[in-house]
């Protein structure tokens, strides 16, 4: 139960959450006095337009946060799930990725990944496409078709 007692695992989650609130202010304090626009997610959360509160802005950014690490990883999982049920698919992608590794070593390039090596990652983007099209990511929510489609 969410009781704000010391020692329950609530209490260190809310004591975490307050220390975070306390970064982000600082973070958006010095923000404000640079007076420079940003042009990153807390930058349009700060914009006077948004409206929103240093309080309201801070629990968006920990709420986003914490929204992306949980959806990754079950992304992730039902991907290693769905490949592992799907021999063919699982030889295409790590040939895809392979092949990007190749071009790397052959170009004399680092072995790690940038942004412009995702783009020849076809395959691998439409098995996660596919992922999020077929898997239920968030719990406890439902897709809904807003729009109707005929087939045949």
């Amino acid at each position: 139960m969410p009781i704000n007692l010391p020692g329950t695992l609530f209490h260190k989650a809310m004591k975490a959450r307050n220390e975070l609130a306390q970064i982000l202010a600082q973070i958006i304090s010095s923000r404000r006095e640079k007076k420079q626009e940003y042009k990153d997610l807390l930058g349009s959360f700060m914009d006077e337009k948004s409206g929103l509160t240093d309080e309201q802005i801070a629990d968006n950014v920990i709420g986003v946060i914490f929204a992306a690490r949980d959806t990754t990883a079950s992304v992730l999982t039902w991907t290693v799930k769905y490949l592992g049920e799907n021999i063919n698919v699982l030889e295409a992608v790590i040939e895809e990725q392979e092949s990007i590794l190749k071009s790397k070593e052959e170009n004399g390039e680092e072995k790690g990944l940038k942004w412009e090596d995702t783009k020849k990652m076809v395959i691998t983007s439409r098995v996660i496409q596919e992922t999020l099209r077929v898997a239920s990511i968030l719990s406890f929510t439902f897709r809904e078709a807003v729009e109707d489609v005929e087939y045949q």
